[in-house]
């Protein structure tokens, strides 16, 4: 039977299934089994479509990695959501250096909005392949995203004040990475570009 179910991150591994809604709490124990803030990595390999999956720092410099493996974010299969803390750094890093898709004539877009990361495919969003139903971020430190050696468009549209943002293009392509996208007042944090010498990157302020 499908439910929801908290876990705290006490454990190296975690795995579950038959749940449709799934919350991790990333604290570290005590010998007196007491909950505390520390650093705690944790290791988003897969999640199951139907499946939503939040993971809720409790302080301490957490850092959240999506495919760290597969570098494939099509191995997550459901909606994933980070929740930082203001008082502390957490970082999350997508992982998607492994993709391409393998419709022909189909372009890989990334956006990185205030608060969310979404990748979809021109010249149809909607075309089914596409497995990553997006992530959803809040209060968090940083926020990067790794795609592979085929040509990209990322944009990003939007940051907040204290949330950076890091975009790792890969080698061996043309990516085409737009900062601002029309409003370059809504980029309120630094914005990190990483490319291979032929990346073109656009700021645009209006």
């Amino acid at each position: 039977k499908r439910g929801s179910a908290v876990f705290s991150l006490t454990a190296p591994t975690l795995t579950f299934e038959s749940f449709s809604t799934v919350r991790l709490e990333a604290s570290q124990v005590t010998a007196d089994g007491d909950l505390q803030a520390g650093t705690t990595t944790v290791d988003i390999e897969s999640v199951r479509p139907g499946t939503s999956l939040t993971v809720n720092a409790n302080g301490g410099n957490d850092v959240v990695n999506l495919s760290p493996t597969a570098n494939n974010l099509d191995t997550i299969r459901g909606p994933v959501t980070v929740n930082g803390t203001s008082a502390w750094r957490e970082d999350v890093n997508l992982n998607d250096q492994s993709f391409h898709t393998a419709i022909p004539g189909a372009l890989e877009r990334y956006t990185v909005d205030s608060d969310t990361v979404t990748r979809y495919f021109d010249p149809s969003p909607t075309i089914p392949t596409n497995k990553f139903p997006g992530l959803e971020f809040n209060d968090v430190g940083e926020v990067t995203l790794r795609t592979g050696p085929f040509s990209d468009v990322i944009t990003v549209e939007e940051t907040l004040a204290g949330t950076e943002v890091t975009v790792d293009a890969g080698p061996a392509s043309t990516d085409f990475v737009v900062v601002g996208d029309g409003r370059f007042d809504l980029i309120r944090d630094r914005v990190t570009v990483l490319g291979s010498g032929l990346d073109v990157v656009s700021v645009s302020a209006a």
